[in-house]
């Protein structure tokens, strides 16, 4: 497990570190993502702080999640620290 810490850029990208915390673990890794031409690599994190029920689990379908897709040297909305 991969932890990173996402330092907001923008008013949005604060926002969301203060509902969920500036430590995210990173869950994936690709080379390019379909929603933006810019090559990666893309990383997809999601909060430590969040609680996660076990995958059987049949509420887990209703949980939100905050997971998020951030280019990991050139995101518009944060600067990922390790």
């Amino acid at each position: 497990m991969r932890v990173v810490s996402l330092l907001p850029l923008t008013k949005r990208a604060k926002q969301i570190v203060k509902q969920h915390g500036e430590r995210w673990e990173v869950v994936r890794r690709q080379p390019y993502v379909l929603f933006a031409p810019e090559r990666g690599p893309w990383l997809l994190v999601q909060p430590l702080t969040e609680e996660r029920a076990p995958a059987n689990d049949v509420r887990s379908a209703r949980v939100e999640t905050a997971s998020r897709w951030v280019h990991e040297f050139n995101d518009e909305n944060f600067k990922v620290a390790p």
